[in-house]
């Protein structure tokens, strides 16, 4: 059977009357109930089945107090050495069965419990792999990394160990009960009353380890956050350099040292009624005894063997009271770790295209923005404003504009990483609103001035982009971007490990490998935002005249879209866009937008000056 995708849910509310009458928080519980009740329903026939060895384990464990009574009260008074075999037989017998059921009930729940986990920790990546760009800007890495690991992977305990626990501890002392009352049921009833009432106990100990869970994950995410910030190349580099060590080791020892408090709180939380439950448990067996005295000397008919079984049965009540007790606290805890994961889940992100999109094909490479405007959340002005430009396959087309114009914005809008809130980009008359989404990156390719290398080889990296490209194409990309030479003479060669982020190159050398990776991928669309400003004029030159020269198949060329700031990338730009507050306001070649001496001569003015400086 097909796994479907998790996806955001909205549970329907009670009806108006009933949420009058209901706590909002009880009616918070039960929505969030229901939701993890979801997840679980897909793997309801090995639940089933977990029920079924849970009862079939509880079965046997209440069949033995009463073969303990018939030992004791029809085999040894009378010596009858062959009912005493045969019970001692059914006894193991109903043992090893329970046992065999206990193993896979443990089965079960594991195998059940991890494929949970692995759906919802999937199914989180997948979600979170849709959100905009924005999203990423605006949120720290450590903490999608708890939500990914932690959380989830707190959830396994709960779904494999705890759950199990509490099913089969459940089913256990239910039918543990029942014997007992079968037994007597005036001992039964006053021993079933004494174990709810301790049970009850544990309501308040859950509450609290519930927060106390949500504590411990925010304080594992601003711990993570913090080693993030701390340890890379560059905090270390700037801690340095300024002297802050210190300061740094400070904010860790305080960090570390709330998660370590509010951990320490956890673990004693309700330590000291699990005492008391566990000293009351314990005197039981002794109440019993006391209080079938009692019943004997008033005259009851109660046998020797029925005490006997009752009062062994009744200890074996203590470890299914105390796991459930324990199961219920843990639950609860989980409780919060689901509240988390679901408030993942819950993230608005960009509906996934229409079934049957058809993808992205270039057959020119010709880009067209048609009235394109873009508004972030909370901006007063829009960061695009009706913006309309076309390029044409086999010239390259130059966004300039100062910072703040919406150049990077238009990147994105370009790349199909933005949705516009008003207009269209078309490619090839395609509106790639329309298209599957993972085709366009077949068809457009792009390099940023922050440029990310993997933690890995040169050659993964590189493979990345590509994965079945050859030595050969590898060596002939790598060339073209001026960086053959460089990976040649390391001693690892393509198996050089970049190190994190690529910090073992220079800036320069990273955009290199990054424009390798897109010659390598060699689309017939290429956008670069600022992908050079780390070159020296002469190696941008060389490596332009390789992207113009690579033609991608297209009849018209590459179509090039170029984001930058320095005169020597826009001089020799067949088209030259200037961007203002999100507008275009002036559009031409070099010498064309020179001789008007507008708002892009200011642009190169200040930019002279700037390097005359």
């Amino acid at each position: 059977m097909t796994e479907q995708p998790l996806t955001p849910r909205r549970l329907t509310p009670p009806p108006a009357p009933l949420q009058r009458l209901i706590p909002a928080r009880l009616v918070g519980e039960l929505r969030l109930l229901r939701r993890v009740g979801a997840l679980l329903w897909p793997h309801r026939l090995r639940i089933a089945g977990l029920a079924g060895c849970v009862l079939v384990q509880a079965l046997s464990a209440a069949a033995a107090p009463f073969l303990i009574r018939a030992m004791l009260d029809d085999a040894l008074p009378y010596r009858n050495l062959t009912l005493l075999a045969e019970l001692g037989a059914t006894i193991a017998g109903a043992a090893a069965l329970g046992g065999v059921a206990g193993v896979g009930a443990t089965h079960l729940s594991h195998s059940t419990g991890h494929r949970v986990v692995h759906r919802l920790r999937t199914g989180m990546f997948e979600h979170l792999q849709r959100m905009p760009l924005t999203f990423f800007t605006q949120s720290r890495t450590t903490e999608l990394q708890t939500h990914l690991v932690t959380d989830v992977d707190g959830l396994v305990l709960v779904l494999t160990g705890t759950t199990s626990s509490a099913v089969q501890n459940g089913m256990l002392l239910l039918a543990t009960g029942t014997a007992l009352v079968l037994l007597d049921w005036r001992l039964g009833v006053i021993a079933v009353v004494a174990a709810v009432v301790l049970m009850l106990v544990t309501g308040r100990v859950g509450k609290e380890r519930r927060a106390l869970t949500r504590r411990r994950q925010r304080g594992f995410s601003q711990l993570a956050g913090l080693i993030e910030e701390s340890l890379s190349a560059s905090a270390v580099l700037l801690a340095r350099t300024l002297g802050r060590n210190s300061d740094q080791r400070d904010r860790f020892r305080t960090e570390s040292r709330r998660l370590a408090e509010v951990q320490l709180r956890g673990a004693l939380a309700g330590r000291w009624r699990t005492a008391v439950r566990g000293a009351a448990l314990i005197t039981l067996p002794a109440a019993v005894y006391t209080v079938a005295g009692i019943q004997i000397a008033a005259g009851a008919t109660l046998s020797i063997g029925t005490v006997v079984a009752f009062a062994t049965t009744l200890t074996r009540v203590i470890r299914p009271v105390t796991a459930l007790q324990n199961a219920s606290q843990g639950f609860s805890g989980s409780l919060a770790l689901f509240e988390r994961i679901f408030a993942v889940l819950d993230l608005p992100a960009p509906g996934a295209a229409a079934p049957g999109a058809p993808p992205l094909r270039v057959s020119r490479g010709a880009v067209e923005v048609d009235d394109v405007t873009v508004r972030y959340d909370s901006a007063e002005q829009p960061a695009l404003d009706g913006v309309r430009l076309r390029a044409e396959p086999g010239q390259m087309t130059a966004i300039v504009g100062a910072s703040g114009a919406g150049k990077s914005t238009l990147a994105h809008v370009l790349l199909g990483l933005h949705p516009p809130d008003r207009g269209r980009l078309l490619v090839d008359g395609q509106d790639l609103a329309q298209v599957a989404p993972d085709s366009i990156a077949h068809g457009i390719g792009f390099v940023a001035q922050d440029t990310y290398l993997f933690h890995t080889t040169i050659r993964e990296n590189l493979l990345f982009a590509r994965p079945d490209a050859t030595a050969a194409d590898l060596v002939a990309a790598c060339r073209a971007a001026k960086i053959h030479d460089l990976i040649a003479g390391l001693p690892k060669g393509y198996e050089t490990v970049v190190g994190e982020r690529g910090h073992r190159f220079s800036g320069g050398e990273r955009q290199r490998l990054s424009l390798a990776r897109l010659l390598l991928r060699d689309p017939p669309i290429a956008v670069l935002d600022e992908a050079t400003s780390a070159l020296d004029t002469r190696t941008e030159a060389a490596i332009r005249t390789s992207l113009d020269r690579r033609a991608a198949g297209s009849p018209g060329g590459r179509t090039m879209i170029v984001i930058a700031h320095r005169l020597s990338t826009v001089r020799a730009a067949d088209q030259i866009v200037v961007l203002h507050h999100g507008r275009v306001v002036e559009r031409g070649t070099h010498h064309q937008l020179l001789e008007r001496d507008g708002y892009y001569r200011r642009l190169v003015t200040a930019g002279e000056t700037a390097q005359a400086g």
